[in-house]
């Protein structure tokens, strides 16, 4: 399915088109609409919400910034449930991006719309497999290079709400992101992790590693409410693993690529090119593990009831800042958090 480009008034823009344009920057904004009205569209891009206007003429659209984008409340609440509130005043200060400079501006060019969620729930149900199988996999989409870049982690998620993956790793935050927003800020990706959170047939554990010197990353990890995915998740969470870490030992490669469904010639090309193998006394190995934490074989798709895009539900910066204030509470959830990984990996290169 190859994703379009076409210039657009901003009139015409409608909740989930996904929009690239040309800044002062040199690679250039993507921006998430999450709302229209005549004279205006509210978009996301890089964690920060903005609202866009010149509807007419986007060659010379200004965009105002508003305030940063807020992380799903639920999340949130599952913090403070199962790791109490000072591990939510410490994950805050690492996941909240800086303030924003009052009325700052940013004047973009060639505004065009690349995509929309539609399309990307659409590929996905057509053909997962770039969102299942792996990069090589990804690589080999149809979709322009730095489309399939910027909407990965967001297929992933689509993917396995469509019941087409069981597990998904999605990095909230690592040390290399600095100040700077991290993947789950990607394009449409906080969209269908909101709906993840609020689907009864998904959960989710949160997933921490740290070094002696401070925290390393934190990761959601994503999954199916049924086993063995459910089981494998709390596992996950427990190492501490980490979508943008690579395990150390080969087995924690095969095994963490065999519970998010990778094919079994994907994981062994990616142990292969960090100069590993893999053999039969391995394999087995891993297979041991997986039975031991789960009897049930693993079953795609999980769901047949797939569910459809869900609306933005666009939050005005009035109510982003309220939340901020008031610490992103809010309502509660089943999984837990399952320790605190001691950095199982290493910083991928």
């Amino acid at each position: 399915m190859q994703g379009g480009a076409a210039a657009v008034a901003v009139r015409a823009l409608k909740d989930g088109d996904l929009l690239f344009a040309a800044t002062d920057k040199e690679q250039g904004m993507w921006l998430e609409v999450q709302g229209a009205k005549v004279d205006a569209a509210y978009a996301h891009a890089a964690g920060y919400e903005l609202c866009i206007d010149n509807p007419d003429d986007l060659s010379t659209a200004t965009a105002a910034l508003l305030g940063r984008v807020a992380l799903p409340k639920e999340l949130w609440s599952r913090v403070r449930q199962t790791m109490g509130d000072e591990a939510v005043d410490a994950l805050k200060a690492i996941l909240t991006l800086p303030e924003l400079q009052a009325g700052s501006t940013v004047k973009l060019s060639d505004l065009q719309q690349k995509y929309s969620s539609e399309q990307l729930w659409a590929a996905v149900a057509a053909d997962a497999a770039p969102w299942t199988d792996g990069a090589e996999a990804m690589e080999r989409s149809d979709l322009p290079a730095d489309l399939v870049a910027a909407v990965g982690q967001a297929g992933e998620l689509v993917s396995l709400l469509q019941g087409k993956r069981g597990v998904c790793l999605v990095q909230l935050w690592t040390v290399k992101d600095g100040d700077n927003a991290g993947a789950v800020y990607n394009p449409m990706a906080l969209r269908v992790l909101r709906q993840a959170l609020q689907d009864p047939a998904v959960t989710f554990q949160l997933s921490y590693a740290e070094t002696p010197d401070g925290p390393l990353g934190l990761t959601a990890v994503v999954a199916a409410a049924v086993e063995p995915y459910a089981s494998w998740a709390s596992y996950l969470a427990q190492m501490g693993v980490q979508s943008a870490l690579v395990p150390d030992t080969p087995f924690d490669k095969v095994l963490i690529g065999r519970m998010l469904g990778y094919p079994d010639v994907a994981i062994a090309q990616h142990v292969q090119s960090k100069g590993q193998q893999v053999d039969e006394v391995l394999e087995g190995e891993v297979q041991q593990a997986l039975t031991k934490l789960s009897d049930v074989a693993p079953a795609l798709p999980w769901r047949s009831d797939a569910p459809h895009a869900m609306a933005a539900g666009h939050m005005t910066a009035v109510s982003l800042l309220q939340q901020i204030k008031t610490g992103f509470g809010g309502g509660g959830g089943k999984a837990k958090v399952k320790g605190k990984g001691k950095g199982k990996g290493k910083r991928a290169k």
